[in-house]
């Protein structure tokens, strides 16, 4: 794995990847359900308390987007 980000709320996650694989030949994508790591993973997960993260819905794009509110 070279890189993962993306965000952790309530109601989910919604996170990127990218992997390489022995020639160094890159992909990238969504994590999904089942992504094994085979070694080790040095994952640091931030917090932000005054800030509040959901989805919602998109009239422009369809999807239920990321939403960040201030923590009332």
């Amino acid at each position: 794995m070279i890189s993962l980000n993306g965000t952790l709320e309530q109601s989910g996650e919604h996170l990127h990847l990218c992997v390489s694989d022995p020639h160094g030949t890159m992909l990238g994508g969504h994590m999904m359900p089942g992504c094994t790591v085979r070694t080790t993973l040095e994952l640091v997960i931030g917090s932000l308390e005054e800030l509040a993260f959901s989805r919602q819905p998109c009239a422009l794009s369809g999807y239920d987007e990321l939403h960040i509110s201030p923590v009332k």
